[in-house]
């Protein structure tokens, strides 16, 4: 990837982290515009996940661009928390990024609009649902 981007002669516009310690995300994301998450339409990414990362792009407060996924679409909305691109499609990716890097008031809505249901995603609110759907279960 190094020397693609050197290839690419964006070598300098590009960080290569390694392995980023867990509490040094937020400051990562918080140096990016957009964050973009490309997830593959296999089975897992399709319906049998749990999209902690965009949980963390959400919180981020920044611009968003995925994959247009069953799991995604539970979460965020094409054009109003984020935009969604077909999976595995370069070209799209591409678009969607060309498309906020052009228009700026365009990624502050939909960061703000992610942010603000970012609270629904919180570890405190995820328990707070299972603990109901237990006792409802108990109750049955």
């Amino acid at each position: 990837m190094k020397q693609l981007a050197a290839d690419l002669g964006i070598a300098d516009r590009v960080t290569f982290t390694g392995l980023v310690p867990p509490g040094s995300v937020p400051d990562h994301l918080a140096r990016a515009t957009v964050l973009v998450l490309p997830n593959p339409a296999s089975a897992i990414s399709t319906r049998f996940t749990s999209p902690l990362k965009l949980f963390e792009y959400m919180a981020a407060h920044r611009a968003i661009v995925a994959s247009d996924l069953p799991s995604i679409q539970e979460v965020l909305k094409d054009g109003e928390h984020a935009l969604l691109v077909a999976p595995g499609d370069p070209s799209a990716l591409a678009a969607a990024l060309r498309k906020l890097a052009g228009d700026r008031k365009l990624g502050e809505r939909l960061a703000q609009a992610a942010f603000a249901e970012s609270s629904r995603y919180t570890w405190g609110r995820r328990a707070e649902r299972l603990e109901a759907l237990f006792k409802d279960v108990l109750a049955a």
